[in-house]
């Protein structure tokens, strides 16, 4: 059983600090330091906290920010992990972690989905590397799965997620500092005119949700029992929400709200109720006494600006419609976008750009469809169906065998649901084509669910032997 004890409490509150002081370092310093102490680890074998730093590497180092460091960076860290894969199973795949068979059959139909949209894309080098990647990344959230021992490396990885979401948020919160939460919205339009500390655009990113539905599915494990640690647990939920707020992502929004809903509805259903009519009562009278309140949250939330949204999505239809069969080719989408853009969509996305990367249509389904045709859509169902399936199978089966992973089943499904909801509204977070900043956070998410699950199967096995052995 995984202990949080005093002294383990020590090394987080080591961690917190670090993480603090990693987010002001200047980027060279923080790569040659960070690579000095993955080879020391290395030689000291300490392989439990390689993984958690491959990960912090993986979602941090390579952010937007520092992009010119992007592939040495992801490079190294692959490197690193396959050389820990191989030193633990070395080349006897009949000796590698197996995975549920519909994993494997989802595999097959996405590869399949990417080959023909390859082959039949107008940009066939684009659509071919973004094929590569997108195997690389399966083959990094594989490893990342043959790792994992026990509890310990679970919750290492939760950690190290948490981490990131500190090392990303503090710099945007020491931006909104320093110029206000006004010019701090609108730093995309002002550009290279502000001196900034973190990124301009995290709105794809979708860390800081699974942050916030992680932090609160801890309060519910067993090893949180001191009185301290749910002292901790509430400073950084509090962090996470203004960090989720600063994203100033809709969709992460929405997810974090139907994602922690359903972890407290599943978990403790009265403190769902009563949190519940809470916000809604707090909600009211604010609305009432403080009319200010409803302008600044429709401001924030930009109400006008959802007739552009319907507008991205009927370009991507539009798309579908021309190219229903094989799409327009993998990771192409953009260099179709302006053939059926509008002027003033142009324009727009000119100011735009340097934030929200290449324009897409806002919806990972018709995304995935306008760029890999029917298979493509099939792909994106088939995904979501494999999940949800595996997700609800492991978390009616761990209720009865072990708390921990019932409750880390939970915060895995609700962040699944909030997931496939944000895909009506954005493209990233699932199969972004192996953008490991964007998809990596929720498949470490998806390797622990399936590590679980055979966990909870061999459990039963255990359980219906003992029963068996006891009638006889």
């Amino acid at each position: 059983m995984f202990a949080l004890n005093l002294n383990t409490l020590k090394w987080v509150l080591i961690a917190l600090i670090l993480a603090g002081v990693i987010s002001v370092i200047p980027s060279t310093i923080l790569i040659i330091f960070t690579t000095i102490i993955i080879f020391l680890m290395l030689l000291k074998s300490y392989q439990a906290l390689i993984l958690p730093l491959i990960i912090l590497a993986y979602l941090t180092i390579t952010s937007d920010y520092l992009k010119d460091f992007r592939t040495i960076v992801n490079l190294f860290s692959t490197i690193i992990l396959l050389y820990i894969f191989l030193k633990k199973y070395g080349l006897k795949y009949l000796d590698y972690p197996k995975v549920p068979r519909g994993v494997i059959i989802f595999c097959l139909i996405l590869f399949f989905t990417l080959f023909v949209s390859t082959i039949f894309s107008s940009f066939p080098l684009t659509s071919f590397a973004a094929t590569f990647r997108m195997f690389l990344f399966m083959l990094i959230s594989y490893m990342f799965y043959a790792l994992i021992k026990n509890k310990n490396d679970i919750f290492l990885y939760l950690y190290s997620i948490i981490c990131v979401m500190i090392i990303i948020g503090l710099p945007m919160i020491i931006d909104a500092y320093n110029l206000g939460l006004q010019r701090y919205f609108i730093r995309g339009i002002l550009g290279n005119n502000l001196d900034l500390v973190s990124s301009l655009g995290y709105t794809g990113v979708t860390v800081f949700f699974i942050s916030f539905s992680i932090l609160i599915a801890l309060f519910f494990i067993d090893t949180n029992k001191f009185a301290f640690s749910k002292i901790v647990l509430t400073v950084l939920l509090i962090l996470n929400f203004f960090v989720l707020i600063l994203a100033n992502s809709r969709g992460g929004m929405l997810a974090a709200f139907i994602s922690a809903s359903f972890i407290l509805f599943i978990l403790n259903k009265k403190l769902f109720t009563k949190l519940t009519l809470s916000f809604i009562l707090i909600a009211i009278v604010l609305l009432i006494l403080l009319p200010e309140v409803s302008n600044i949250i429709n401001l924030y939330l930009r109400w006008d600006t959802l007739e552009d949204r319907e507008k991205y999505w009927q370009i991507g239809i539009s798309m579908i419609k021309d190219h229903k069969i094989f799409g327009v080719g993998s990771d192409v989408f953009d260099k179709y976008f302006t053939s059926y853009a509008s002027y003033s969509h142009l324009q727009s996305f000119k100011i735009t750009s340097n934030v929200f990367g290449k324009p897409h249509p806002h919806n990972f389904f018709i995304f995935f469809t306008a760029e890999n045709g029917i298979l493509g859509f099939i792909s994106a169902i088939s995904f979501f169906m494999l999940f949800f399936g595996l997700a609800i199978k492991t978390l009616k089966k761990s209720k009865y065998i072990d708390k921990d992973f019932y409750v880390l089943s939970t915060v895995i499904t609700g962040v699944g649901i909030g997931i496939f909801f944000r895909s009506f509204f954005e493209i990233s977070g699932v199969l972004t084509y192996g953008y490991i900043t964007r998809d990596l956070p929720f498949w470490i998410l998806m390797v622990i669910l399936i590590h679980i699950y055979f966990k909870i199967l061999d459990e039963e096995r255990i359980l219906n032997s003992q029963i068996l052995s006891g009638d006889r």
